[in-house]
């Protein structure tokens, strides 16, 4: 299910950066997917502080980060998401 909401969340942003700078569709839309994006990275920071040990839950993690350019918080112990 987590791996779902990041999913649609990086769509989302992807179909964002399609949207002309400026337009009344980008005003509307931006803000909904930021909050969007900082509560997801909430959860996740939770659910990572008490899930330490499953390894699908740090690949969903690796590639939240991975879709929004945090390249410094896409490897996690030593190995890359993408390379899962």
């Amino acid at each position: 299910m987590l791996d779902l909401l990041v999913d649609r969340l990086l769509f989302n942003f992807r179909r964002l950066k399609e949207i002309p700078e400026g337009s009344d569709e980008e005003k509307t839309t931006a803000p909904y997917i930021e909050q969007a994006r900082k509560k997801l990275e909430e959860l996740l920071a939770h659910i990572t502080s008490k899930v330490t040990n499953q390894h699908e839950i740090w690949a969903t993690y690796a590639k939240y980060h991975e879709g929004f350019g945090n390249k410094e918080k896409v490897r996690f112990n030593g190995i890359s998401a993408s390379l899962q």
